[in-house]
């Protein structure tokens, strides 16, 4: 594994506040394990094999392999109380047997959330919210983000989109990540003037799968929760209010009727969200709504901007490359 200075000294830091030993912990921000009303909220995305991996286009933020993801699975069976969506929205956050309350969400509705996550969530029995982009599902439509990584390795068409993207009044970025950050904060529409040359050359989602329908809701009936994630996933900052309105409402309904269970949480596209959109939200009936701010939720916090901590295999491995209690301790705990 490569590592970065910034990850060393996470790695240290982490092993001087959490690794073994007593002592170090009495010096360390603890788990909020006294503290009542109080959940620690999980966002994840993909969980992957060693062949999904090799076959998936998505950043490494978006990515936890199955190994991993198990061991983090453990590690919440044996710190955590885990809770349902129902659990959630109950507003019960007391800490039971000296363990904090936590809640796992995934966001879009990947394939691999089904073939690889879902089974280790029965393994340990715990429960799960997935919330989707719906107009993926059932399809073999992918987010452009991941035709864009797919299709980069070509020059010629990686120069007519940079070169597009310049043209519309961005930059050229040379680099792919500046590139997916700077095209992520304009209106849907203009992005995909931009991105049109990927219709032409990049073919289906290949390793980059959404759930079928049928996947849903087989996890629906064990007990897996869903919420809404827009429609079509466009960052609902920069939609005016009529396109706002129907990526709230449509997917809700799809989801409705396709599972038959009602559709109680919203996650916001990137966890972006303004005031505006907020009460589009609650104006669309959902309960509670999660963004991308790190840190804990408190029963007395606004249910419409959740807080979560963001988890990718990056922020919970070791310097070995292996799952590190003492790391996801670090994580929780500073929010890093």
């Amino acid at each position: 594994m490569r590592v970065s200075w910034r990850q060393r000294i996470r790695f240290a830091l982490a092993e001087l506040l959490y690794g073994s030993g007593r002592s170090r912990r009495r010096v360390a921000p603890a788990l909020r394990r006294r503290r009542p009303h109080v959940v620690y909220v999980l966002g994840l995305h993909r969980v992957l094999s060693p062949e999904q991996e090799r076959q998936a286009h998505s950043l490494p933020g978006m990515v936890m392999r199955a190994p991993t993801f198990a061991r983090l699975l453990e590690f919440l069976v044996q710190n955590f109380r885990v809770l349902s969506l129902d659990e959630f929205l109950s507003g019960d956050f007391e800490p039971r047997d000296g363990r904090p309350a936590c809640l796992i969400t995934f966001d879009d509705g990947w394939r691999d959330n089904y073939t690889v996550a879902f089974p280790l969530l029965q393994q340990y029995r715990l429960p799960a919210t997935i919330f989707l982009a719906t107009g993926f599902i059932g399809t073999d439509r992918t987010f452009w983000p991941e035709q864009l990584i797919r299709a980069w390795p070509d020059p010629v068409l990686r120069e007519r989109i940079r070169q597009r993207a310049a043209t519309a009044g961005g930059t050229a970025h040379k680099e792919l990540e500046a590139l997916i950050e700077s095209l992520k904060h304009r209106p849907a529409a203009r992005r995909e003037e931009i991105l049109q040359p990927l219709a032409e050359t990049v073919g289906g989602a290949n390793g980059d799968a959404l759930l079928s329908w049928e996947e849903a809701a087989e996890m629906a009936r064990a007990g897996i929760r869903f919420g809404s994630h827009t429609v079509t996933h466009p960052l609902l900052t920069y939609e005016d209010e009529a396109t706002v309105r129907y990526e709230l409402s449509v997917s809700r309904q799809q989801i409705e009727a396709k599972l038959q269970q009602p559709v109680r949480a919203f996650a916001y596209p990137n966890g972006d969200w303004n005031p505006q959109v907020r009460q589009r939200v609650q104006d669309a009936g959902f309960e509670c709504a999660f963004t991308v701010r790190s840190g804990v939720h408190r029963a007395d916090d606004d249910p419409l901007t959740v807080r979560r901590f963001l988890f990718h295999e990056g922020c919970v491995v070791g310097r070995d490359g292996n799952f590190s209690a003492a790391v996801t301790r670090f994580r929780l705990a500073w929010g890093r």
